[in-house]
């Protein structure tokens, strides 16, 4: 279960499931399928990358249930983190919030 305001939302139309965690409408977490069926996991999406890579480094799932659990259990340890990191990437981004 996800902290209130925190909400399960597909971050593409194509998506047949719901893939992010959002929060102040900003997406902290990501699930993504890989071509051969398996799962992923980029946390801390709504920051850069770290080390001026290109992408967050993935973390493999067993399934997408089990992606999506850790994914609740992450956003639940830190939900008071997520919350002031994208409440003020919300006002720096629409002023508001």
């Amino acid at each position: 279960m996800l902290p209130q305001n925190f909400k399960w939302a597909k971050v593409a139309d194509f998506e047949s499931q719901l893939t992010a965690i959002y929060v102040n409408e900003i997406a902290v977490s990501r699930l993504v399928e890989r071509l051969d069926g398996s799962w992923f996991v980029n946390l801390a999406y709504h920051l850069p990358p770290p080390d001026g890579a290109v992408l967050h480094p993935p973390r493999n799932c067993r399934s997408y249930e089990t992606g999506r659990a850790g994914c609740e259990e992450w956003a639940r340890r830190n939900e008071r983190r997520l919350r002031a990191e994208t409440a003020e990437i919300a006002f720096k981004k629409w002023g508001h919030r």
